[in-house]
């Protein structure tokens, strides 16, 4: 990964950027290299900690707070 962050084509385009990320640390990323000039590119946010979004997601499939407390608790998830 090092190697793709100094390619100086990666430079040269301004293709990597940083994003706040919950650990604490600032997360090196590339950005996309299609470049519109009337769409400026934006980082969305850094990548999910492992499980992050498990809550939200098994509500969305259906469960119940009661069930994902449950599958918690199994050490399911």
């Amino acid at each position: 990964m090092a190697e793709v962050f100094e390619d100086p084509q990666v430079r040269a385009r301004g293709m990597l950027t940083h994003v706040p990320h919950p650990s604490g640390v600032d997360m090196p990323q590339l950005a996309s290299p299609m470049r519109f000039a009337d769409a400026p590119l934006q980082t969305q946010s850094a990548p999910p900690l492992l499980g992050q979004h498990s809550d939200a997601i098994l509500a969305e499939l259906g469960y119940a707070a009661s069930d994902i407390a449950d599958l918690r608790a199994q050490g399911a998830i």
